[in-house]
């Protein structure tokens, strides 16, 4: 399902009493890729993509496993949010990057095939179309693919175990 998480402020730190009057806090909101707020929150114009995402509470990936975008530009660790773009009422969205690297090929022989990308090895091989498949792709959540065939069809499968879960 869509990436869920809830944020809040440590209660324990105020922006007035630890920054000079020139920084002032941002309200951002923070978007999965479905385009769904699973976040809102006041940032500091000088954190960078981490102290952001250090505040995302209930995320359970590693933080290099996150990514956050802004305007479909990657905000990069190293750089401030300000620097970044990032101004009142910016809309981020937050993107969840497997933890393996897939390759994914779509076949004449009527196959598309998931591979490592790091090692090369063939993990998957979806078969069910009637004719060339010309396109397989990863949905946002890294949970499912998507193949189009010549055939006239589109099919929906799962990444965890091969299964062709629906037929378009």
């Amino acid at each position: 399902g869509p990436l869920q998480a809830s944020v809040r402020t440590s209660p324990s730190y105020s922006l007035q009493h630890a920054r000079p009057n020139s920084f002032r806090a941002m309200h951002v909101s923070v978007l999965n890729m479905a385009g769904d707020e699973v976040a809102a929150l006041d940032v500091e114009p000088e954190w960078v993509a981490t102290d952001l995402l250090r505040r995302l509470e209930g995320e359970t990936l590693p933080l290099q496993y996150l990514r956050l975008l802004n305007g479909g530009v990657e905000v990069r660790g190293d750089v401030t949010l300000a620097v970044a773009g990032v101004e009142e009422g910016s809309q981020l969205t937050l993107v969840r990057i497997s933890r393996r690297l897939y390759v994914f090929t779509a076949s004449a022989d009527r196959t598309a095939r998931v591979w490592r990308a790091d090692t090369g090895e063939c993990l998957k091989i979806l078969e069910g179309h009637t004719d060339e498949v010309r396109t397989a792709v990863l949905s946002p959540d890294g949970t499912l693919v998507l193949t189009a065939s010549l055939d006239g069809k589109a099919k929906l499968w799962s990444l965890e175990d091969g299964a062709c879960l629906r037929t378009l």
